[in-house]
């Protein structure tokens, strides 16, 4: 569980915090952001095939999409660690190519295309279905009030 967690604190600090509230400087529109983020977070996970480097794109617009709708760093990383604790701890399968002894430890022929290979599920179509859902999802839950003052910071650091 520990590897699940600072994996999810790691990745999302390093893509959500330092990148994507460094280049809102640079890309003010936060879908552009998004989109630009979203890229960088699949070719970080180095993907070798079309499937995989799709299915961490959705997941960099999962997790940036909810960090931008709930102005929280909290959620994206929830979502981060649940997907990685229940694909590695609970079923046993590999977690962005690294192996995972799980609960259930369920054994599979690898496949890229129906399971993902050795990236497990998360880089399979089925991996890409379920964060489809999980952006839609996202997309129909309300927020709560905004924060004006998200990602603005002041243009002028004297005091």
């Amino acid at each position: 569980m520990p590897k699940y967690l600072s994996i999810a604190i790691v990745e999302e600090f390093i893509f959500r915090i330092l990148l994507f509230a460094s280049l809102i400087h640079y890309i003010s529109n936060k879908n552009a952001l998004i989109f630009s983020t979203s890229v960088l977070f699949s070719l970080y996970h180095f993907p070798t095939n079309g499937i995989y480097f799709v299915s961490y794109f959705l997941a960099g617009i999962m997790y940036g999409y909810s960090f931008v709708k709930f102005q929280s760093i909290l959620i994206p990383t929830g979502i981060h660690f649940s997907c990685n604790f229940i694909q590695g701890a609970i079923f046993g399968f590999p977690v962005s190519g690294i192996e995972s002894d799980g609960l259930l430890n369920i054994s599979i022929i690898p496949h890229e295309i129906y399971n993902g290979g050795s990236q497990g599920p998360e880089g399979s179509v089925l991996g890409i279905m379920v964060r489809l859902a999980i952006i839609l999802l996202i997309y129909t839950l309300p927020s709560k009030q905004t924060n004006s003052q998200f990602l603005k910071y002041p243009n002028d650091f004297k005091s």
